[in-house]
Order: C-alpha cells, then sequence, then structure tokens
C-alpha cells in the first residue's frame, strides 16, 4: 500500500502529522510513503514527519517517478518547512526520497532530515537543487547520494554552494538552473554582442534588448539601460558580473507584457549598480538566481518612486532563488531591496538582506498591490519604518519563509502594517517572524496600527 498517491498536476499539500509504516511491495514496489506521477504533480512539505516506509525497490519514503515526462512537465517536491523524511528503507537500506530523471526538489529550509537519492535517466535529465541548504548548518554531502548509471553527474560538496539564497547541482564541469532554456552553446555571447553594437561605451540611455537567451562570458561595464521591448529575454550571468556604469537609470527594464528572467551559474553571478534601482518591471520579472546588489535611488528620482533593488510598476515579480543585498533609496521613502509600487511580487525562494531605506528596508508594498511570500529569507535590512517589511493599503500574505534580524529605528522591526483596513495578513506554520528589533534592542516582530 501507498501512504499518499499524487498523479497527473495534483497538489498534496502537508503541513504536520505524519505519513508511517506504510509499505510498497515487498519486492517491485515504490514509494512507501509518497508516490508522485505524471506531469505536474506537486508536493508541498511545510512540516511533519514522513518515515519508517518501506518499498522493494526505490523511493520507500517519496518517490519521484517523472522518467517519461519533458523538462517543462517535470514533477515537483518543494521541502518548504522543518520536515522530517527519514528512516525509511527500500531493499533493506535507508532511501528517503528518489528522484527519477526529469524531477525538481527546491529545498526551501535551512534544515532537512534525510537523504535523496539521484537517478538521472541521461544527459537531458535535470536534478535541480535550488533555495535552500545553508552550507554551515547542513552537510550537504551527507543528504545527496547517487544510485544508478549517473554518468554525466559530478556529486561533491563542491557541486553544492551557497548561503541562504541558492543552492545549484553541479553535472561534470559545469553547473546550470533547471530552468534556464537548452544551454550556454545554444545562447548568445551578449559581451560580444554588446560590443558589436556599441553598447559598452559612450554615455548612458535606453537600448532595446531583443528577445532571446544571453549569456555573460567575462565581466562587462555598460553604460546603457537594457530594456526589454518584445518577447521574452533569458539572461544568464554565468560567473561573472554586468556592472551598470550610466546615470540616473535601472540597469534592465521589462516593457509591458514582455518577460525578463534573470539566471546564475556561479556564486560570483551579479549586476552591480543602477541609479533607480536595478531592474524595474513593468512586465514580467523572474530571478532565478544571482545576486543584485548596489543599487540606489538618486536623489532626483525621489518622487518618481524606485527601490533600490527592484521596482514592480504595472507587471509581477517572481523571486524563485538568487538575493537582493546592498540597495539603498538613499532615504527617499521607497523601498530599500523591492518596492511593489504597481502590480504583484511573489517570493518561493531567495534572500533579500542588508539593504536599507526610510520605509520598508527589505520590501515595500503599495496602493492596492500583494507581497505573497512562500518561501525564502528577509533579512538583516533596517529602516525607519519596516526594517523588513513596510506595507501600506496594500495586501502582504505570508504563507511560508522567514523574516529575520531586520531593524527598525522607530517601529516594526520585522513587519509594518501602515493601516489595517486594506490589510491581509495570514501567517502559516511555515512562516517565522523572528528576531526583528529596534535600534535600540527591543523586540520589535511585527507593528500593528
Amino acid at each position: 500500500a501507498v501512504g499518499v498517491y499524487v498523479y497527473n498536476g495534483a497538489t498534496f499539500n502537508m503541513y504536520g502529522g505524519k505519513i508511517t509504516n506504510n509499505a510498497a511491495g515487498a519486492s517491485s514496489g515504490r514509494g512507501g510513503g509518497i508516490y508522485m506521477q505524471s506531469s505536474g504533480a506537486t508536493v508541498n512539505l511545510h512540516g511533519g514527519e514522513i518515515s519508517g516506509n518501506t518499498s522493494g525497490l526505490e523511493g520507500a519514503g517519496i518517490y519521484m517517478n517523472a522518467y517519461n515526462e519533458a523538462a517543462a512537465n517535470a514533477i515537483h517536491l518543494n521541502i518548504r518547512g522543518d520536515v522530517k523524511v527519514q528512516n525509511n528503507t527500500a531493499k533493506g537500506s535507508p532511501n528517503n526520497i528518489y528522484l527519477n530523471a526529469f524531477g525538481v526538489i527546491n529545498f526551501m529550509t535551512e534544515t532537512f532530515g534525510g537523504i535523496v537519492w539521484l537517478y538521472p535517466m541521461s544527459s537531458n535529465s535535470f536534478a535541480s537543487f535550488t533555495k535552500g541548504f545553508k552550507k554551515s548548518k547542513t552537510a550537504v554531502s551527507n543528504h545527496i547520494k547517487a544510485d544508478g548509471n549517473i554518468a554525466t553527474a559530478t556529486i561533491d560538496t563542491a557541486g553544492l554552494y551557497g548561503d541562504a539564497g541558492e543552492v545549484y547541482w553541479k553535472f561534470g564541469s559545469g553547473i546550470h538552473d533547471q530552468y534556464f532554456p537548452g544551454n550556454h552553446a545554444q545562447s548568445t555571447d551578449f559581451n560580444k554582442f554588446a560590443a558589436d553594437n556599441g553598447w559598452t561605451t559612450g554615455g548612458a540611455g535606453d537600448v532595446s534588448l531583443p528577445a532571446g537567451t544571453y549569456h555573460l562570458t567575462g565581466n562587462l561595464s555598460i553604460p546603457k539601460t537594457l530594456k526589454v521591448s518584445s518577447g521574452t529575454v533569458n539572461f544568464c550571468l554565468n560567473n561573472y558580473t554586468l556592472t551598470y556604469t550610466g546615470n540616473n537609470s535601472v540597469v534592465f527594464g521589462a516593457n509591458a507584457n514582455t518577460s525578463l528572467n534573470i539566471f546564475a551559474d556561479g556564486e560570483n553571478g551579479k549586476i552591480v549598480g543602477g541609479n533607480a534601482g536595478i531592474i524595474e518591471a513593468i512586465g514580467n520579472f523572474t530571478l532565478y538566481g544571482g545576486t543584485l546588489t548596489g543599487g540606489k535611488n538618486a536623489a532626483n528620482w525621489s518622487n518618481t518612486g524606485y527601490a533600490g533593488g527592484v521596482s514592480v510598476n504595472g507587471g509581477t515579480f517572481t523571486m524563485m532563488g538568487g538575493k537582493i543585498t546592498g540597495c539603498s533609496d538613499n532615504g527617499t521613502g521607497f523601498g530599500g531591496g523591492v518596492l511593489v509600487k504597481s502590480g504583484v511580487f511573489n517570493m518561493s525562494g531567495g534572500e533579500i538582506s542588508g539593504n536599507t531605506s526610510a520605509m520598508g528596508g527589505g520590501v515595500l508594498v503599495l496602493n492596492d498591490c500583494t507581497f505573497t511570500m512562500t518561501g525564502g529569507t528577509i533579512t538583516g535590512n533596517s529602516a525607519t519604518y519596516g526594517g523588513g517589511v513596510y506595507v501600506k493599503l496594500g495586501t502582504f500574505d505570508m504563507q511560508g519563509g522567514s523574516i529575520l534580524n531586520n531593524t527598525a529605528r522607530d517601529a516594526g522591526g520585522g513587519v509594518y502594517l501602515a493601516s489595517s483596513d486594506k490589510i491581509l495578513f495570514k501567517k502559516t506554520v511555515a512562516a517565522k517572524v523572528t528576531g526583528n528589533t529596534l535600534n535600540n534592542g527591543t523586540e520589535s516582530n511585527i507593528y500593528l496600527p
């Protein structure tokens, strides 16, 4: 018998309790605790325990059967909270989670009690580990093991890296995020493309970045603002830094009805600079990896509303990984890390840290906008009001993730709610708001008017 069977696009959410002592076939069964199969099956583990289950073959705790699926239809296991998948046995040996080919496991917590067994079936199979595992707290090599024929994967601690924001799986000599389309050999060398178009010299100004897939081949400085004017742009920082040297504008802008996706292939993948913040999302912007840092709101932009990091001005910002750190609005009150002025911000992973503002050191939500947080960490930000998050006439829906160790001078070290009439605040067992203070050391996690 299988404890839970998740099939063909279904979603199973576990917030607590136990799945235990189920047996899936003494000789040929798989997935004693949870069996996942077919297109888009999703399991979200917010809490609880999966233990003591057995199977004749692989995946005694959780079996992810995606062997015949295309990568776009990969099944997803999201470990979002303090969950234990342990003491499950297959063929008499420990075997807690078994990933078969086109599956994605997202670690959105710093702790995990269990072992993941990998079985990518071919060079086109991707086992992507993102958003979680702090090396300082988790011995990665103790949790990741190989099973079967893995000719393309190298299993070593060096292949899994990152702090709170991002962890990638290493394939052979290279590493890559599951979501980056194709590979670098199939994408455009952005350094050459920018030089050929004269974008690396001259003064500041906007240039139109055509739809397509790009990657950096070295550190690059550019005075131009890259505007996505049509279609979708996928941009991989690789393991390099893109530095903005222009004046009074963002580094990237996603116009209406367009999409910008930022990736990184290494710990040093960064975008530095921006005098009206780093990214403006009038359309759609997704951050999968990399670091956005050093952005600021120049004084002469103080009335137009730009954060130091990412400004959502009509679009949707989705943060699945990476970091927004070391950004400032120069005291203008438009948010240090993220401003949601018009649109939606969804955060499921990554880290917003070390940003400063008068209001909303980490995130500022205004004007009936919505910020939904299901994972990731907001930490070490500071402001006069709302060190971590400031909400005014907006909605903050906190379903997971952590808001930790932020500070405010006057009120709301963690979260500041400026008005109560349009605030929706949901705090589930998977969410943590703790360790936030005022500048004088007084505990101040959530301020309610």
